[in-house]
């Protein structure tokens, strides 16, 4: 079974300080909880980090595709990683 988890979190862009509100998709054949989803992406709140470092992050935690959208001064940023 594909299961596709969707979920917001945010960062702090170390660029202007903004904090930016991203939008997830993990994509596995695997159960993973959302609480351990919620859990690990309220560890991300007040990190300085651009849009790829916590996709990779998601990805290496649980294992699984990961997407990731954003808007940051009016540019939309789509990360993937499979």
């Amino acid at each position: 079974m594909k299961t596709s988890y969707h979920f917001k979190f945010s960062c702090v862009c170390p660029s202007d300080g903004e904090r930016i509100e991203y939008s997830a998709e993990l994509g596995t054949d695997k159960f993973i909880l959302v609480e351990d989803i919620k859990s690990f992406v309220e560890t991300l709140k007040n990190e300085k980090m651009f849009q790829e470092p916590p996709t990779e992050l998601l990805a290496k935690k649980f294992s699984c595709r990961v997407v990731t959208f954003a808007v940051h001064q009016d540019v939309e940023v789509v990360c993937e990683i499979t």
